[in-house]
């Protein structure tokens, strides 16, 4: 995939290495290339809380009193750390409650394109080589399992399955996509967010500081910038026909409705060197 004049790999090189495992790797974490799945929503917001309260944070809410969630899966195709898999979930939260978002598909986006814009904690995290779980855990101070499986795509088929290494199964879902987004879809969310920061969106997705659920030593929140660029995007609501099944008890017990699905393709992906910021 070439890179534009706008590309963030151009903007963020690959200008450090760090020694993990008795091997040098580079540093910042960049993806060239690779397929990513994005699904939003909300979790019970009791159950958020419990994940943010020890770091200081609040959930950012909807009008309906849940919270916002999303599930990241990815396939990296070419990345510093050599190919992989990811599975995420994170809870977007906030140092101060704040305005709620709208309860519905767009919430999501309503909160990540908001002028105070959220961060989001990476509550339960699984990467599919020992390398990338060695360089999360030990670099980036990132909670981070092993799981086997991954993405896989058919035309407009997305599938993805994880397991443990006991072969318990993690996550797995199934979903059709559009070839585009529809114009519905497309003018739903500009009224949702506004059209400048739609119009933005098929560009650049917001970046995003992820919040470790590890503090630093000195109990300090660890904070990282991200970065993400996709040559190609679709979007729409969550519907009837779509699969998705959390097997893992962390994530069964927060109660994850999907409301909207993304997917992504040609994407470029950079996650910077954390830093540690005192807790308010």
């Amino acid at each position: 995939m070439g890179r534009d004049r706008g590309s963030i790999l151009d903007r963020f090189p690959a200008d450090g290495t760090v020694l993990i495992g008795n091997e040098e790797l580079t540093t910042p974490y960049r993806v060239e290339d690779g397929a990513m799945l994005l699904i939003a929503g909300t979790c019970d917001g009791g159950a958020a809380s419990v994940v943010t309260e020890p770091l200081g944070l609040d959930p950012v809410r909807t009008d309906d009193g849940r919270a916002v969630a999303a599930l990241w899966i990815a396939d990296f195709t070419t990345a510093n750390l050599g190919p992989h898999g990811e599975l995420q979930l994170s809870i977007f939260a906030e140092q101060h409650s704040g305005d709620v978002v709208s309860a519905g598909p767009w919430a999501f986006y309503e909160a990540v394109t908001r002028a105070s814009a959220p961060w989001m904690v990476c509550h339960r995290l699984w990467n599919t080589t020992p390398r990338v779980v060695r360089y999360n855990d030990e670099h980036l101070g990132l909670a981070v399992e092993l799981a086997g499986g991954g993405l896989r795509r058919d035309g407009a088929a997305w599938a993805f399955d994880f397991t443990d290494p006991q072969g318990q199964r993690l996550a797995e879902g199934t979903i059709d996509l559009p070839r585009r987004t529809s114009p519905g879809d497309a003018w739903r969310l500009s009224r949702a967010i506004g059209l400048r920061a739609a119009s933005a969106l098929a560009r650049e997705t917001p970046s995003v500081s992820v919040v470790s659920p590890r503090l630093g030593e000195s109990g300090a929140l660890r904070v990282a910038a991200t970065h993400t660029q996709a040559g190609r995007a679709v979007l729409r609501n969550w519907n009837a026909q779509d699969h998705l099944a959390l097997r893992d008890p962390a994530l069964e017990g927060l109660a994850f409705a999907p409301t909207m699905v993304a997917a992504f393709t040609e994407v470029r992906f950079v996650y910077l060197r954390p830093d540690e910021l005192p807790r308010l």
